[in-house]
């Protein structure tokens, strides 16, 4: 399913206009959702609590919205995901896997 949904998000290191990015959202889902494309980096951006600080943001096109039982963490750990901690490299397996689908 394709999306014409764009969205700011804090700016991960190394990220280039283009680059894919999948997003995994934690309980009650616990699996990848959404595919997304990078369409601009280097936003300025202003977040800080306890926990976090962004000065930049990126700009993403949403491309598919996954089902919560497509790619759930126990899916993720048969490509040696075990944990997520911030940002986290692809496995090729797994985004082959993606990619073909």
């Amino acid at each position: 399913m394709t999306f014409a949904v764009s969205t700011n998000w804090g700016q991960v290191r190394g990220a280039k206009k283009g680059d894919y990015i999948y997003i995994y959202l934690a309980k009650p889902y616990s699996a990848i959702l959404y595919k997304c494309q990078i369409t601009n980096i280097n936003i300025p951006y202003k977040f800080e609590n306890e926990n976090l600080k962004i000065t930049k943001a990126m700009e993403m096109k949403v491309l598919e919205r996954y089902g919560e039982k497509e790619y759930p963490f126990s899916k993720l750990k048969e490509y040696g995901v075990n944990f997520f901690r911030g940002s986290v490299k692809m496995p090729t397996g797994l985004r082959k896997e993606m990619n073909a689908n």
